[in-house]
């Protein structure tokens, strides 16, 4: 069986070819996004285009290093970042609410990004997934969207 092409994806160059954020500059003043699993990738370039569109915005992560890095490269008044693994139900409200206080402006915008999916192994035997596997990707890819809406 062949192995599926791997896909990049590089925002700098894609926002070169295709500005998005010039068209929006100042639409998203005065609002504040909760942007999930957003420390990287397309998470994080949400996050970009809404920095330039106004918002203020908070990454979230699981990984405190590389939302560390994140807002080390941007390095933005109007983004801030939490380490939050959404899929703890414990903490939920407690750094929703930590969440709501980081700007002056309400919580206006959720963008529910985070995601992930079973480990390599499972794409050759669907049938091979365990139990706790499924839990864990149903954890945060249904359950964390649904409470934090």
């Amino acid at each position: 069986m062949k192995e599926p092409e791997k896909y990049h994806y590089d925002y700098d160059e894609m926002v070169a070819k295709y500005p998005i954020s010039n068209h929006f500059e100042g639409l998203l003043t005065g609002r504040t996004a909760l942007i999930t699993g957003s420390s990287k990738g397309i998470g994080l370039a949400i996050a970009k285009e809404f920095l330039a569109a106004g918002a203020n915005c908070i990454i979230t992560g699981r990984n405190q290093d590389t939302i560390d890095k994140a807002l080390a490269a941007i390095d933005s008044p109007k983004l801030k970042g939490m380490c939050w693994d959404v899929s703890d139900m414990s903490v939920m409200q407690e750094n929703f609410k930590k969440a709501t206080e980081l700007f002056d402006d309400p919580l206006s915008i959720l963008v529910n990004n985070a995601g992930i999916q079973t480990p390599k192994d499972y794409d050759r035997d669907f049938f091979a997934i365990e139990e706790a596997d499924y839990d864990k990707v149903l954890n945060i890819n249904l359950k964390a969207m649904f409470f934090l809406c």
